[in-house]
């Protein structure tokens, strides 16, 4: 614009089109208005995303060809200006052109016919931005949709997400299944409420609730759904929040598995090792399991009954605890390391028939008789464990050294043995002769 009598020089008039064009956010262009279409002007902006100045695309340029769609886009393009010049009407397309560097680009390309004074169209006008980013971030956006479907319409587990009032703004097919609809665009506006019994659902919204008031998620919550048609089932729940681009807080997510299967199993292992105690705690005989470091971490009745010690006692009680000060059955140490627990852990074999002077914690001698057997995992070969059962054979014992003193009175020569008195002193030997007499010759034991 020009003030009246100011004479405009043609300098003047294309210094301002040329601060107008770079205030345009794109490049600027005017071309032929018929194939194959060559560009008559470019803005200084179109190398931004040809990768050559303007003047080399524009003849007497040598790269006139270098702003053309790539093979797959160049027939929209023809069509769209072929029909912008018939109808003349404007136009608007995206296509892709190739960067100097070999890299593709995405043109956002908005033109229209321009007439000549005759009236006939001779150039089209227009402006192209690079929307490359945009692209970009569309086709990701895209694929992480094709992705996020795949995952709802698949997965077994139910997923859902919420807005701000716990209404479901998305659920996967498996929870639409679980809520008896035929399609999870059913389930959008509802709320737990509606599908749930009020024991379940208040705490559900509860926890949602505090969710998004605090950030703090759940997770792997085991939860019982009871829901309104009288079904029930438990799954493990984890629940976030959802947030929007900004950071704030907008509803939840979640992912619930069923583990009904599970705490099924739960049940039964629970109520079999309860059938299990039972039984080995009416059972006469001890049972005690040790480790692989060889300490004791469980037993039964019997065993705290037969070894005169309380659980506590028995508690991490390993076999080379000076405590027990186990003999042998001629009265010699029973190391611990010998013990039949231990041999079975260090060899993996069982041990059978093993008998074993005990003293309690009183001083008193108890006989023991051992079994003991390795526990092994599945595709292992070392022993984890080792279970041992004893019978307390000290009555049988003092019944057997009695029955050997009776006969050795009427016989020439017999074996008073100290069992009866819990000791080890050995064995007194006696002649028929000498008793008769009243008199006692004490020898020592023959090897």
């Amino acid at each position: 614009m020009s003030n009246r009598g100011e004479t405009v020089h043609p300098h003047d008039h294309e210094a301002r089109f040329g601060a107008l064009v770079e205030t345009i956010p794109g490049a600027v262009y005017r071309r032929e208005a018929r194939p194959p279409w060559r560009f008559a002007y470019l803005s200084d902006a179109v190398a931004a995303f040809a990768g050559c100045p303007a003047r080399d695309l524009v003849p007497p340029g040598t790269m006139l060809d270098a702003l053309l769609p790539v093979p797959e886009d160049a027939p929209a393009l023809a069509k769209a200006l072929s029909s912008a010049v018939a109808a003349g009407q404007p136009y608007e397309l995206e296509y892709r052109v190739r960067h100097a560097d070999g890299s593709t680009r995405w043109i956002a390309d908005r033109g229209g016919p321009e007439r000549d004074g005759s009236g006939a169209v001779a150039w089209i006008d227009g402006v192209m931005v690079d929307v490359t980013e945009r692209k970009r971030a569309e086709q990701a956006l895209v694929e992480q949709r094709g992705l996020l479907e795949a995952l709802m319409n698949n997965t077994p587990d139910e997923i859902y997400f919420k807005d701000a009032d716990s209404r479901f703004a998305m659920v996967s097919t498996a929870m639409a299944r679980s809520f008896g609809l035929d399609d999870p665009s059913q389930a959008v506006g509802k709320t737990d409420f509606d599908f749930f019994t009020e024991e379940h659902a208040r705490p559900a919204f509860e926890d949602e609730r505090e969710i998004m008031r605090t950030g703090v998620p759940v997770v792997d919550l085991e939860e019982r759904e009871t829901r309104r048609d009288g079904r029930e089932a438990w799954v493990s729940t984890t629940k976030i929040a959802r947030t929007d681009h900004a950071g704030n807080i907008v509803g939840t997510f979640g992912v619930s598995r069923d583990i009904t299967a599970r705490k099924a199993v739960e049940s039964e292992l629970r109520e079999a090792e309860e059938r299990y105690r039972s039984v080995v705690n009416a059972l006469g005989e001890g049972i005690v399991l040790q480790a692989a470091d060889g300490a004791i971490y469980a037993w039964n009745a019997a065993a705290e009954a037969i070894l005169g010690q309380t659980g506590d006692q028995l508690q991490g009680l390993t076999s080379v605890d000076p405590l027990w000060r186990a003999i042998h059955e001629d009265g010699s140490p029973f190391p611990g390391e010998a013990h039949p627990a231990m041999e079975t852990l260090a060899t993996g074999e069982p041990r059978t028939g093993v008998v074993m002077g005990v003293h309690k914690p009183d001083g008193t001698l108890s006989w023991i008789l051992i079994n003991s057997r390795p526990l092994v995992r599945p595709g292992e070969t070392e022993p984890y464990a080792v279970v041992s059962s004893f019978a307390d054979i000290t009555e049988r014992k003092l019944a057997g050294a009695a029955l050997e003193s009776r006969r050795g009175t009427s016989g020439p020569r017999s074996t008073r043995c100290s069992m009866a008195s819990r000791s080890s002193r050995p064995c007194e030997m006696t002649t028929g002769a000498s008793s008769t007499s009243g008199s006692t010759t004490s020898t020592p034991r023959s090897a």
